[in-house]
């Protein structure tokens, strides 16, 4: 029985693979690659220049500037190509998956609600990321697919149960994500709030602007980009974080990195009760894990509502939650077990 294989993760093109700054599936990647070589497999990368990497035993393959582009994939792909069938398993991250339209060893996850149609009607090799996602995909589709919840590493995040008084929105400022709302709902109940989060790879400068003005400067402040030392400490002193995703308008957060990192400094939500990663993650934490790390809601009143039970969480089962079942040991674990059985390996 063969207990290490020789696995080669493919990240996007678009951002660089690291711990720090703005790329969730980049994240992901760094942090499976992690899991899977302390495991005892043997991990390569391919990814964007610009990479910082630094995993004991974990190759990095570069192969081109960093760029969203369709042109710059396929010009990556052109380049890492002929690595492809050297590995046991590939497991592509990238948003076009070419590896998985041309080899047998390729497993791939999407992070978008939608993977590539004609390798989802074709029933091709794909796991997504939450059981939220499995169930929008077969409910649109007919086709169930695995799927494999993230985790981090809660040793990057500081615990703190003194909180402050202000509620925080970190997010890419976008339509889909509610940002807009969020501020609204704040200024309505006068509450103390930051807004922080993605405003350069946005969906529409104008909405951020729109959010912008909607900010006043005093209780309802506009932070925008943040680097990760400012991210986490907005994240370990808020008194809660807030989802308003898919409030404006139809759309599943699939996963929701974000929740993760706030439960880890010991810090609860509120997320809008609808489909996807931030209502399964409270709702799993309660029912399979018995903790309350938060509320859903369903409107403006109710948020309000909620948030003022809010200090009922205990910050210590928010951080407990992360440690025990949303960390990247898990996460690598359970991705094993998907490679074994879409792909012929035999793993102790």
């Amino acid at each position: 029985m063969k207990s290490k294989l020789n696995i080669l993760l493919i990240s996007s093109f678009a951002l660089p693979v690291k711990l720090r700054g703005y790329g969730g599936l980049e994240r992901v990647v760094y942090l499976l690659a992690k899991g899977l070589s302390e495991l005892g497999h043997k991990v390569t990368i391919v990814t964007c220049r610009g990479s910082e990497i630094n995993i004991r035993g974990v190759e990095v393959v570069e192969v081109c500037d960093c760029d969203f582009s369709i042109h710059n994939e396929k010009l990556a792909y052109s380049r890492y190509r002929d690595l492809v069938s050297r590995f046991d398993i590939v497991n592509d991250h990238s948003w076009l998956k070419l590896s998985l339209r041309e080899f047998n060893n390729v497993v791939g996850t999407h992070h978008a609600p939608i993977p590539p149609l004609d390798l989802l009607l074709t029933r091709s090799r794909i796991v997504l990321v939450s059981e939220s996602h499995s169930r929008y995909v077969e409910d649109r589709f007919g086709v169930k697919l695995p799927y494999v919840r993230h985790g981090i590493d809660p040793s990057q995040y500081p615990y703190r149960e003194g909180k402050e008084d202000y509620v925080l929105f970190l997010n890419r400022i976008d339509e889909e994500k509610g940002a807009l709302t969020f501020v609204k709902w704040c200024r309505k109940y006068n509450l103390k709030c930051i807004v922080a989060g993605e405003d350069k790879h946005v969906g529409s400068r104008e909405y951020v602007e729109k959010v912008m003005r909607e900010c006043n400067g005093k209780h309802v402040e506009f932070w925008g980009r943040v680097d990760e030392d400012e991210k986490i400490d907005l994240l370990s002193h808020a008194k809660c974080v807030v989802s308003f995703s898919g409030f404006e308008r139809d759309w599943v957060e699939v996963f929701g990195l974000f929740i993760l990192e706030s439960l880890a400094c010991g810090t609860p939500v509120l997320v809008y009760d609808t489909l996807g990663g931030p209502k399964e993650i409270v709702e799993f934490s309660r029912v399979a894990l018995g903790k309350v790390v938060g509320y859903t809601f369903t409107d403006l009143e109710d948020a309000y509502n909620k948030l003022r039970q809010i200090g009922n969480v205990r910050s210590s089962d928010c951080r407990e939650v992360v440690e025990k079942y949303f960390n990247y040991t898990r996460m690598s674990r359970e991705y094993l077990e998907v490679f074994k059985k879409f792909i012929a390996l035999e793993v102790e």
